[in-house]
């Protein structure tokens, strides 16, 4: 006679494996959204199923792209997920756009007038919370040289010292240079620090031999101050 209380059959039993093995044969695209979310978490909650875990956060967030431009603080408040997962999770979105700008970098870029700058610079400030400044150093054949992201700060304010700048431009054959910095909140228009801050490097590049070709204010929704374009640049190019 079998026994009434024998031990359940564990169907998720192996499952980790299976997915594991879909990736390796066929790749992770095979997968359906709450897969390759359960599949991420799986070196951050590794006792339990995160099958129920992965559709929480989907019908908390909508979808991947969402979940991942989310905070960790937001994301840690859905049940069962860890702070190491939410950490992780929150990271994706930069470590993606570091990839884009990487692929970008490997492609020539030509610089040759404010707006191009512009494009440019939306193109890697756009979506951020946070604020950040960069500096493009192009050759005289408009051609950018390099790109660099000098500092981050937060949602109201981003400061970066003036020699960085010259340090950077030591290892780059520029002869030009644009820098821009985004509001994540407003609009455009510069304040006195953004003030400050041009002329302070306007003049250190001078003394370089390099020009300020520019320093642009941008926004998310595609506004842009120039400060060349207002006049108030002491040089022309």
């Amino acid at each position: 006679m079998a026994d009434s209380k024998s031990k359940k059959v564990n169907v998720h039993k192996g499952h980790r494996q299976r997915v594991k093995q879909k990736i390796a044969e066929h790749g992770i695209d095979v997968l359906h959204d709450h897969e390759i979310l359960e599949y991420l978490l799986y070196p951050f909650i590794p006792l339990k199923d995160t099958n129920p875990i992965a559709h929480s956060l989907l019908n908390t967030f909508g979808n991947l792209y969402t979940l991942i431009n989310t905070d960790a603080e937001a994301i840690f408040s859905v049940p069962h997920v860890t702070k190491d997962a939410a950490l992780f999770l929150s990271s994706l979105s930069g470590v993606f756009k570091r990839c884009s700008r990487i692929n970008a970098g490997n492609k020539k870029v030509f610089i040759r007038n404010v707006s191009d700058a512009a494009s440019y610079l939306h193109s890697v400030t756009r979506g951020l919370d946070v604020e950040v400044i960069y500096m493009l150093c192009v050759d005289d054949a408009c051609l950018m040289r390099a790109g660099y992201l000098m500092n981050s700060g937060d949602a109201t304010g981003c400061k970066t010292e003036i020699r960085s700048y010259l340090r950077k431009l030591d290892t780059v054959n520029a002869s030009h240079v644009y820098v821009g910095h985004n509001h994540t909140v407003g609009t455009p228009m510069p304040s006195e620090e953004d003030n400050i801050f041009t002329r302070k490097l306007n003049t250190a590049l001078d003394s370089i031999g390099v020009t300020l070709a520019d320093h642009l204010v941008l926004t998310d929704d595609g506004r842009y101050f120039s400060y060349r374009l207002n006049g108030l640049l002491e040089d022309t190019l």
